[in-house]
């Protein structure tokens, strides 16, 4: 199960999840239904309500096309594109 917050401050990972979708050209709707899970959890998550559990981070970065790694924030990506000696 995911972490829940009481603020309505959007998260790092659910600034990118939105970010990613819009770019993508998807609904929250249709993500959702990609990704198994309900209208109501993809909306917690861009909202920074709800913090996506380990299995559904992977399905929702299958579902729009993009490593998990698109989700990280920061210096942590930088780290990581360079670890595998991809360009960032």
């Amino acid at each position: 199960m995911g972490r829940h917050h009481t603020g309505g401050t959007p998260s790092g990972f659910g600034a990118l999840l939105r970010q990613h979708r819009q770019s993508a050209g998807q609904s929250q709707e249709a993500l959702a239904g990609r990704a198994g899970c309900s209208l109501f959890t993809v909306s917690r998550i861009e909202r920074g309500l709800h913090e996506p559990a380990w299995p559904l981070a992977l399905a929702l970065a299958r579902a729009l096309g993009v490593g998990v790694e698109a989700f990280v924030v920061g210096d942590v990506a930088a780290v990581a594109c360079e670890e595998e000696g991809k360009p960032c």
